[in-house]
């Protein structure tokens, strides 16, 4: 009897040590979220075009 008990108070603490763990993580994860608006630039999904070099458009082999 009192092992169970001690295995129930066990099992009681550990849930709520996990449920903190979770309210902590939600926390951080809003607090996260809130500081990336409002964004200036939408996302998007395509990468932009690599700048053109000084040089204009000649292959770097006739570069140098």
């Amino acid at each position: 009897m009192l092992a169970d008990a001690k295995r129930k108070r066990r099992k009681d603490e550990a849930e709520r040590d996990e449920r903190e763990r979770r309210r902590r993580q939600e926390e951080a994860l809003d607090e996260a979220l809130s500081n990336t608006f409002p964004a200036s630039d939408p996302i998007s999904i395509e990468q932009p075009a690599a700048a053109p070099s000084k040089e204009g458009s000649k292959p770097i082999s006739e570069v140098f």
